[in-house]
């Protein structure tokens, strides 16, 4: 989940220097500001609980199986 997080973060950079007017100096360059942004950012969501892997996994170990 935290690599479709950074997916559609990086995406939205990557679009908005594309499309947006006043980003056209920027926008042949959009493609790297998308991999720059998730370059950034995956690292981020991948150590930290609230908002990465570790939050999943933590929801998942607190639920019992009723089935035992």
């Amino acid at each position: 989940m935290t690599a479709v997080k950074t997916l559609a973060v990086a995406a939205a950079f990557s679009v908005s220097a594309a499309l947006v007017p006043m980003f056209s100096v920027i926008a042949p360059f959009s493609w790297f500001i998308g991999a720059g942004a998730a370059f950034a950012l995956y690292p981020y969501l991948a150590r930290h609980p609230k908002h990465g892997l570790a939050a999943q996994s933590a929801t998942n170990a607190t639920v019992s199986d009723s089935a035992s």
